[in-house]
This record gives structure tokens, C-alpha cells and sequence, in this order.
């Protein structure tokens, strides 16, 4: 029986990475996200997840054969499969607008790659509660934050906001003219944008603590 190509995915996953839970977490996907694909198949995926998982996998396209089986440029030649090592962050309960900044952390820690921490230096990581961006992040995931990328490019992007110094929430943000609006990304239709008009007497203020850059799926985590 011919494999499919989902199948030379998952083997690749298990044999650079350990498992695909493991693979998850190295290219930054929900691992239900990419348990997904290779049940459903690539054709049924975002252009941004299926480019995530080949450049994880450092797919060999030159050197594959039409209809072969996948390969990556991590195996080259017999080489050991490239493995990322990784650090026990500690995971912080709840994060507090103001300077300095406090932080309070919880006896839990979650695994990020060194990769990661060495490119986003000034980060911290945070549980995700609630379901306003359950699209991308599902209540009681944890999600890396970097501290020190506060200043949006795109309406895409999560960010962790705090309301008039309040807990911290994850947003989708969009800058306007004289304040913010915050985005949810979610399924459920009742939670609804929050604008915040600064020509308006006793509007809150909305700081923002930093870009979420990685996430975590808890090693006791139900799907």
C-alpha cells in the first residue's frame, strides 16, 4: 500500500523530534494543530501551518523524487537526527502593568526550546484562561511572552494587554486614531471587540505587555 504523504510527515516528526507533540512545540503549533494535518492532510490546512511544519522539517525538495517520500535536510548521509535541547521556564500566574513590572510565578515550569529563549531573551511565560483567541490558543495552554516587542506591526499578531493595571489578557491589536481596539480570535460569537476612545472621559488605559511568540501545550493537557 503507498503511503501518504502525512505518513512520511509523521515519521520524520518522530525520528528528528522524538514525537509530533515534541515537533509541535519546536515549530510553535498547537499540537492538536498539527495532529490535525496529519489526520485531515495538508490540502486542509492554512498556507501558514503547512510552511511552519516543512521549514521545521527542512524538507529536501531538491533532492526529492516526484511521489517519493519526504526527506529533510536534517539527515543527511546516516547523520543523528537534530534534536533541540530545552530550558524549564517557569510559568507565571499573573503579570501586573506598571515599572517596574511584577511578576509572580507558580511552582510549574514548561519545557521552550533554547532556540527560542535565545532569540526572545526578555520573555516570560504565561497560562492562557479563557477562550477570547481559542482559534489559535486554547484555554490552558501556556504562551511565551516577550516583553521587550510591545510596539504592533500587523492586526495578527497576540499580544498580552493589561486594562487600567489588571490582569492580563491576550488581544489581537488594532491602533486607532484616538485610542485602541482589542480583538478577540475566537469561536464563541458573543465575545465581542473592546474599543477604547481616549477623547472620552474615564476611558481605561490600555498598556501593552508584550508580543506572544511561542506556545506550550502542558504535558497533562486533554484534547
Amino acid at each position: 500500500m503507498k503511503k501518504e504523504p502525512r505518513d512520511d510527515l509523521r515519521e520524520l516528526m518522530v525520528k528528528l523530534f522524538g514525537s509530533v507533540s515534541a515537533f509541535a512545540k519546536e515549530a510553535g503549533l498547537p499540537a492538536t494543530t498539527v495532529y490535525s494535518v496529519l489526520n485531515r492532510g495538508i490540502s486542509g490546512a492554512s498556507w501558514e501551518v503547512v510552511s511552519k511544519i516543512y521549514d521545521t522539517l527542512q524538507i529536501d525538495w531538491e533532492n526529492m523524487e516526484f511521489g517519493g517520500p519526504a526527506k529533510s535536510k536534517l539527515l543527511r548521509e546516516g547523520a543523528p537526527a537534530a534534536r533541540s535541547s530545552f530550558t524549564d521556564v517557569p510559568v507565571c500566574s499573573d503579570i501586573a502593568a506598571g515599572q517596574p513590572m511584577e511578576m509572580w510565578t507558580v511552582d510549574l515550569n514548561a519545557p521552550v526550546p533554547d532556540d527560542i529563549m535565545e532569540k526572545h531573551p526578555s520573555s516570560v511565560l504565561m497560562r492562557v484562561s479563557g477562550n477570547s483567541v481559542n482559534r489559535r490558543l486554547r484555554d490552558g495552554m501556556f504562551v511565551l511572552i516577550d516583553l521587550a516587542d510591545k510596539e504592533p506591526t500587523n492586526e495578527d499578531d497576540l499580544f498580552a494587554v493589561c486594562v487600567n493595571g489588571d490582569t492580563a489578557t491576550l488581544k489581537r491589536f488594532r491602533k486607532l486614531v484616538n485610542g485602541c481596539e482589542l480583538l478577540p480570535d475566537s469561536y464563541d460569537p458573543t465575545i465581542r471587540p473592546l474599543v477604547f476612545d481616549y477623547n472620552e472621559d474615564d476611558t481605561p488605559e490600555v498598556t501593552i505587555i508584550g508580543k506572544v511568540v511561542y506556545a506550550v501545550m502542558p504535558l497533562d493537557y486533554e484534547i
